[in-house]
């Protein structure tokens, strides 16, 4: 074992009853996120590695710790850095994904993990807190991961820089629909009471 890596992790979360729901396939905490723990020569003991990676880059990892380069066509990363020193050098900037009608992005900005969440149409089991469907059909949430774990607070609208930030980020290649321009629909200006009576 002197020169193996050990890793525990999962392919995906799960909701566990969070927001009422079971299973995955959805862009909430319980669902995207894994546990990830590895142990082994060089990797630091009691480490907390505490952004934003993806399991995808396991393979990256591997092959860099064996010292072997990576195909050019692959696009996994390595987190070895991450491993045996606790700092991104480098790594990626943020980490995205998608499935039917949402996708997220998840990135690390000013020390407060942002996730940012933009569906077509109502998101797959939303937060109860969560704002409704916009009048051109899309939802969006932004979230502080680590202060919000179960996605309740919404912060979209006291946050519209980071917002537009992340919603450039959104995954495009190998997805259907272009999220970034559906979400960049979505108006939070307040709506106009119209024919409204009030009786007393």
């Amino acid at each position: 074992l002197t020169n193996t890596l050990i890793v525990v992790t999962s392919d995906h979360g799960e909701m566990l009853g969070d927001h009422d729901l079971t299973g995955k396939t959805k862009p909430w905490q319980g669902s995207v996120s894994v546990p990830l723990i590895v142990v082994g020569p060089g990797v630091l003991k009691g480490g907390v590695v505490d952004r934003p990676v993806g399991t995808l880059d396991l393979a990256g990892t591997f092959l860099d710790f064996a010292g072997v380069s990576r195909a050019d066509h692959m696009t996994t990363v390595s987190m070895k850095s991450l491993l045996t020193t606790g700092k991104a050098l480098p790594y990626r900037e943020f980490v995205s994904s998608g499935l039917d009608n949402f996708r997220v992005v998840i990135k690390e900005i000013g020390g407060v993990s942002y996730k940012y969440v933009c569906c077509h149409g109502r998101c797959p089991g939303p937060p109860s807190t969560a704002p409704p469907v916009s009048e051109s059909g899309w939802m969006e949430m932004l979230i502080d991961v680590r202060a919000d774990p179960f996605d309740m607070h919404d912060l979209s609208t006291e946050k519209p820089t980071i917002v537009g930030a992340l919603r450039l980020l959104l995954p495009q290649e190998g997805y259907s629909g272009n999220f970034t321009a559906g979400c960049a629909t979505i108006s939070h200006k307040p709506k106009e009471l119209t024919n409204t009576s009030i009786f007393v």
